[in-house]
């Protein structure tokens, strides 16, 4: 299987500002700094200083401006006008991957880790297995009570965690709930779990996005700030 080829595009100070799948995704990246800059001269410059220090580099960066772009070297045109007129300048590297698991926990462990893209090139390129807690209080007593697990934030690890804290949810509702109750009352956050739980079997998305999703439902279900789930990397 052929693998996926991301771009993932830095600033000067090495901050990543976005991961774009270079089949598809390029055009949006091109697109949006396009407009930003155009915006941003437009709110700095007078029109005569828009004439003579930029008309010539923003016609040049038109030409890039809503078309198909697939390749590098478009990328490597366009960031050498972009960072001849830009406040700070940008620059890429290209990351391979798997698949769509494997780019999703990328762009979530660079996204969500202090330096997490110099931490992945640091490792040989591969993502560090770091731990993964989740805390889960007792929706009754929890100043008291809380299921607390730590693994290594591996994708099974990942699923183990949250189908267990699925299936004594679930458990705590038939207790707590009559049918009818559950039938009338908690249609939609049955519907919520049942979409996880779809999502779990067909392997649809990455572990980590189901978790976040399933966190997400249940503090909505239970908004007090003691009962939240939480969620931490170590």
């Amino acid at each position: 299987m052929e693998k996926i080829e991301l771009c993932v595009l830095l600033d000067e100070y090495e901050e990543v500002k976005g991961t774009f799948e270079i089949e598809y995704e390029l055009c949006e990246l091109v697109d949006y700094y396009i407009l930003e800059i155009t915006k941003e001269i437009q709110a700095n410059y007078i029109i005569d200083e828009q004439l003579v220090y930029h008309f010539e580099s923003l016609g040049k960066l038109s030409k890039f401006y809503n078309i198909p772009i697939s390749n590098v070297q478009d990328i490597k045109g366009f960031l050498k006008i972009y960072n001849e007129i830009a406040p700070v300048k940008f620059h890429y590297e290209i990351v391979k991957v798997e698949d769509e698991i494997e780019e999703q926990n990328f762009i979530e462990y660079i996204n969500e880790t202090e330096n997490g893209f110099q931490k992945y090139k640091d490792n040989n390129y591969r993502l560090p297995t770091s731990s993964i807690v989740v805390t889960k209080p007792d929706k009754e007593t929890p100043l008291q009570d809380s299921l607390k697990m730590t693994s290594a934030n591996t994708e099974r690890n990942i699923e183990d965690m949250l189908t267990t804290m699925i299936k004594l949810e679930l458990y705590s509702l038939n207790d707590e709930y009559s049918t009818e109750e559950m039938m009338f009352e908690k249609t939609d956050y049955f519907r919520y779990i049942f979409e996880i739980c779809y999502k779990i079997k067909d392997n649809i998305t990455s572990k980590y996005n189901l978790l976040l999703e399933f966190q997400k439902v249940y503090n909505n279900e239970y908004p007090l700030k003691e009962q939240a789930i939480t969620i931490e990397f170590k």
